[in-house]
């Protein structure tokens, strides 16, 4: 959940039907820095995140046991994506509860993102839910912190 999480807020993701390469977003690999505002966390967070060239190639996270999620991709294009995960798995055995995430994602350039989430988390019978909006912006194409 925690790489599904991190290409949602940095404004990347993909799903399990036919993506064409051509389709994906055109954005930098490398060091980027996120601003990121939650409804649930109640004030703005800040964070550097590396993005691989290989987290670009969406199958290769959303496949096989690398994917927590089954994914619908409503909206794709070099610059513009929106994706809706259901099922998505929140850990292991009897607890582990299961999300929907709706995510929408703009690459202003190939430098920049912007974009919100939508989240609802069931666990234990209880229900949560978390809206957020994220801007990305490139910083060097080497990754301070693999």
């Amino acid at each position: 959940m925690k790489k599904i999480m991190r290409l949602a807020i940095m404004g990347l993701g993909g799903a399990l039907v036919l993506f064409p390469q051509s389709a994906t977003l055109n954005v930098k690999p490398g060091e980027w820095h996120m601003n990121m505002t939650s409804v649930m966390m109640g004030k703005p967070m800040q964070y550097d995140s590396c993005i691989k060239a290989s987290d670009l190639n969406l199958s290769t996270w959303t496949s096989g046991t690398r994917s927590r999620c089954t994914w619908k991709v409503l909206t794709a294009t070099s610059t513009d994506l929106e994706l809706q995960g259901s099922g998505c798995r929140m850990g292991k055995g009897p607890g582990a509860g299961t999300a929907q995430i709706h995510a929408k994602i703009h690459a202003t350039d190939s430098e920049h993102t912007q974009g919100s989430f939508d989240v609802t988390i069931s666990v234990y019978g209880q229900t949560m839910s978390n809206h957020a909006n994220l801007t990305g912006s490139w910083i060097s194409p080497t990754c301070t912190n693999n």
